[in-house]
Order: structure tokens, then sequence, then C-alpha cells
């Protein structure tokens, strides 16, 4: 996206109701140096109460992705994609996936099903003795 321009983000109820409660009951507690004329319209914040920028998050993310032990390359979309697999992986139906992952159209979602059957197959077939 452009800078200074918002985008809309799709995301599904549970996601929503996150973020709004994040809003209305705990950011405005986090947020420091408030300007009543001019209120921050700042989504997320850091530590210190003030915008967290994109290398902040960044940073977050890789302190995580270290203490988990993960040594591959990690993004926001790995995040994401992992997550829609590993749901799939264990049990979630289609319909729950695309309302947690934001997607207005069920096509979307249906190609982590795919992903999911071919890692399937590929372990089986490294794995399973008569394979």
């Amino acid at each position: 996206g452009e800078h200074g321009k918002a985008r809309i983000i799709p995301m599904g109820r549970p996601a929503r109701a996150a973020v709004e409660n994040y809003i209305f009951e705990i950011r405005d507690k986090l947020i420091k140096n408030k300007d009543e004329k001019n209120p921050q319209e700042v989504l997320f914040v850091n530590y210190f109460g003030e915008k967290l920028t994109r290398q902040g998050l960044w940073k977050i993310l890789k302190e995580y992705a270290e203490q988990a032990g993960i040594e591959s390359k990690i993004t926001p979309q790995t995040l994401r994609n992992s997550f829609a697999v590993h749901m799939i992986q264990n049990g979630a139906d289609l319909k729950s996936l695309q309302e947690l992952m934001g997607h207005e159209d069920i096509t979307a979602t249906q190609i982590y099903l795919s992903v999911t059957k071919n890692r399937i197959k590929d372990v089986y077939d490294r794995t399973h003795p008569r394979a």
C-alpha cells in the first residue's frame, strides 16, 4: 500500500472483535503524549506508548521466532499461511477458516486445502515403508 493511506484489511469476526476490544478498552491506556486536538490514529503502540513501526513489529516477530527455535525465514505472510495450514491439519472446516482468514471468496481458502494435501502426500511418500 501507499504510505499515508489507510488500507482496509479483511479479517474474520473473532479477529475483528479482538481488535475492537483492544482499540476501545486497551490502546488508549497505552498511548503516551496524547494530544486532545489531534488524537493519534495509530492502531498498535510499542513499549513506550508510541506508534509501533514496521521495524518494531519485525523485531518482535524475530524475537518470538528465535524463542521458538525457528531458524527459517519468517514473515507475517509465513505466519498467516502456517496458521491456515495448521487449522486445516487439525480439522477446521473451510467455512470457519474462510471467516478467520477474512477471505471474501471460498476459493482463496481452498488453496490451503490443496497445500495441506500435498504436504501430507510428501510426508507419506518419504516415511511410509510401503510407499
